[in-house]
């Protein structure tokens, strides 16, 4: 039942990666949301990219859109900022992931409650290749790949997820 339903996949990635060699080209193609985690720049972007997803849609699946609200880049100067902002906040420090960004996150889902009923979260976990190294953009290319990867999955009713910012922050913490 799932077949053909790639067209209806969307992800939400950071912009530099539009210009990376063939994966830019082909994610420009799928029409995925690139952002510049600026939310100047972005929350337009993502308002008139929602609502074109949403409005497109005449029968199939609802959308599926990946979101990827703490930032997929594990490296070690964003765990420091990470960090940082742990402290500025009053939050506490996470060495294997980040703390996500809310405000991106909360204006897709909005809109896709026009069309979806149920939002799935998503935890992936790698084990070393070497000890000690996270994966990352670079040692992926290279090949160095993780020994396993582990997907932990929860599905909430998008009517449990909050609508105002700062309930919705604290959620997805």
């Amino acid at each position: 039942w799932r077949a053909g339903t790639l067209g209806h996949l969307k992800i939400v990635m950071k912009a530099p990666l539009k210009k990376a060699p063939f994966l830019g080209w082909a994610v420009q193609h799928m029409h995925c949301l690139f952002l510049d985690r600026n939310w100047a720049k972005d929350e337009q972007r993502i308002k008139q990219s929602m609502e074109h997803l949403t409005s497109t849609r005449t029968r199939g699946p609802a959308p599926t859109v990946l979101i990827f609200p703490e930032g997929t880049d594990l490296s070690e100067s964003n765990v420091e900022k990470s960090h940082k902002f742990s402290e500025e906040k009053g939050l506490p420090k996470f060495d294997h992931v980040l703390h996500p960004r809310a405000k991106g996150a909360l204006a897709c889902i909005g809109q896709l409650r026009q069309t979806s009923t149920h939002l799935l979260d998503l935890t992936m976990a790698y084990e070393d290749y070497q000890p000690g190294e996270r994966p990352s953009d670079g040692s992926l290319v290279k090949g160095r790949l993780p020994k396993a990867v582990f997907v932990h999955v929860d599905k909430y009713a998008l009517s449990e997820v909050p609508e105002e910012e700062a309930e919705f922050t604290k959620w997805l913490r």
